[in-house]
């Protein structure tokens, strides 16, 4: 049986990547930050402290890296502590791990391109715009520089059923209570689904290399939540539209194009680039409750 150690099994991508793999034969070993003396509750890990004495549990032979500050507020308001995390002690876990030879997984995120074109390729050079970005860009040269057993995913925004923003609009909606989504915002958001299935694809495979992945669409947050509420028969009325660009400034640096150019990957382990519909309607797997 194949092994994975998946670092931010708390996480809503760690945890469903962590169900996904189980469904497909592999032992799973996760990380946590709540401390625990039950391994069946995760290994504890804060990527806040030095992992260099953090002992590999097992030998497993794929690691996904998933833990993160992935708040980009958060970020642009502690770049120092945020760097700690998301740069200095996730090289030094990468490194452990390659160093004993184990595949090993980073997940990016799109926003290392600016989105002044349209499916932009893996081979554009990156341009971020905010800190959290910044970030993930360092992380991703580093090992690329590597040239070894790695693998670097860039993935857009991932959503869920438990999404907080979305089942917000959503519980408001069946309220009678406006919502006011940005109409200036776009995104190409895949399903926790569709990311935790490239992940694993990736894994059994062990393709190494930049890849990136989102739907082959992309839409405002505005029509989304005309989606929705069209989906549940709610009046789309309640919807008002603002633009997100003159309420704050940091997302004046929000990519104007969000459609990555995603090819590549879907070649090389033989998915479909997902449909945006696919995305939103696992978002109403609970709204429709």
């Amino acid at each position: 049986m194949k092994q994975a150690l998946v670092v931010g099994g708390d996480s809503v991508l760690g945890s469903a990547l962590s169900e996904k793999l189980r469904q497909h034969q592999w032992n799973v070993l996760s990380t946590t930050r709540r401390k625990t003396s039950d391994p069946n509750n995760g290994f504890f890990l804060d990527l806040s402290q030095d992992p260099s004495f953090w002992k590999i549990p097992a030998h497993p032979d794929v690691g996904f890296l998933l833990a993160a500050i992935t708040q980009v507020k958060e970020c642009e308001k502690n770049p120092v502590l945020s760097s700690v995390v998301n740069v200095t002690n996730t090289l030094v876990l990468a490194q452990k791990l390659l160093e004993k030879n184990i595949f090993t997984v980073f997940s990016s995120s799109s926003l290392v391109l600016d989105g002044s074109v349209q499916y932009i390729g893996i081979s554009a050079p990156v341009n971020p715009q905010v800190e959290y970005a910044r970030q993930k860009a360092i992380v991703e040269a580093h090992l690329l520089k590597m040239k070894t057993s790695a693998c670097v995913i860039r993935f857009p925004k991932i959503v869920n059923s438990h999404d907080v923003l979305f089942q917000g609009w959503i519980r408001d909606l069946k309220k009678g209570i406006p919502i006011f989504p940005f109409s200036d915002l776009n995104f190409s958001p895949i399903s926790v689904g569709f990311a935790t299935d490239v992940l694993v694809e990736v894994a059994k495979r062990k393709t190494c290399g930049l890849f990136q992945v989102s739907a082959e669409e992309q839409i405002s947050y505005a029509d989304a939540a005309f989606y929705l509420a069209k989906k549940l028969n709610i009046s789309e009325k309640l919807i008002k539209p603002l633009s997100g660009k003159t309420q704050d400034p940091l997302l004046k640096l929000w990519p104007q194009y969000t459609i990555l150019d995603s090819s590549d990957l879907i070649k090389k382990i033989g998915l479909k680039i997902p449909k945006i519909d696919n995305a939103l309607d696992t978002i109403l797997t609970d709204g429709m409750n």
